[in-house]
Parts: C-alpha cells; sequence; structure tokens
C-alpha cells in the first residue's frame, strides 16, 4: 500500500498531543498541590485566630497582642498569596485545555485526511485489479473463439 506522505506530520502532531496532555496534567496536579496547601493554611489561620481569641479573654499586653496580630495577618497574607496563586495555575490549566483541544482536533483532522487517503488508494487498488481481470478475461474469450 502507499505509505501516507503526511505520515511524519501526522506523527508529530500525535507527539504534541500527548505532550499538551502531559502539560495538562502536571498543571491539574499542581493545582491539587496548592489546594492542600491552601487547606492547610486555612486550618492555620483557625486555629491561630481561635488561639489569639483565647489569648486576648486570658489577659494580653499591648505587645503581645500586636505580635499575635501581626502573625495573624501573616497567615492571612500567606492564605491569600496561595488562593492568588491557584487562580494562576487554574487560567494555565484553562489554557493547557484549549491547547489539548486544538492539538486533539489538528491530529484527528489528520488522520481522517489519511484515512480518506486510504480509502482512495483502495479504491484505486480495486479498479485497477478490476481492469486486469477483465482484460485477462478479454483474452481468454478471444483465444477460446478461435
Amino acid at each position: 500500500m502507499e505509505r501516507f506522505r503526511l505520515e511524519k506530520v501526522l506523527t508529530h502532531r500525535r507527539t504534541l498531543e500527548t505532550m499538551a496532555r502531559q502539560e495538562l496534567a502536571a498543571a491539574q496536579q499542581l493545582e491539587q498541590e496548592i489546594l492542600l496547601e491552601v487547606d492547610a493554611a486555612r486550618r492555620r489561620l483557625a486555629a491561630c485566630d481561635q488561639e489569639f481569641e483565647r489569648l486576648k479573654r486570658a489577659g494580653l499586653t499591648s505587645q503581645e497582642l500586636i505580635l499575635h496580630q501581626e502573625h495573624l495577618g501573616r497567615q492571612a497574607e500567606h492564605l491569600a498569596a496561595l488562593q492568588e496563586r491557584r487562580g494562576l495555575v487554574r487560567r494555565d490549566i484553562d489554557s493547557r485545555r484549549d491547547l489539548l483541544i486544538a492539538a486533539s482536533m489538528d491530529k484527528r483532522l489528520l488522520e481522517k485526511f489519511k484515512e480518506k487517503k486510504d480509502r482512495q488508494f483502495r479504491r484505486e487498488l480495486l479498479r485497477k485489479e478490476n481492469n486486469i481481470l477483465d482484460e485477462i478475461a478479454i483474452r481468454q474469450f478471444h483465444n477460446s473463439g478461435r
């Protein structure tokens, strides 16, 4: 059978799709890790807040109060930074998903083109085979008539 002339292009498109799929999976894994960090940061912030309230009721000096408030503020900033990072990763995931969809569509389009060319080649081969069989039948007919 005739070799598909765009086979190298199809192989490249398959590679691009595989790479896009792997990059999307890596970005999704990163998002899961960040979500775990966000959850842990929320728990730490809640625990710090509870501890701060408990210490306020127990009576803190103004300097201790300021230190605990600053610590609480740093925990809140850390949580906000993690949430912002997750938003960036989420946008990256959306972008990578779009790239994967485009790569898959490009690959599929080329695969359909290859299938069409294969069908055309098989039809042409069958047509040639039928012509040869017709020629053989005509020759046998003429030879048997003599």
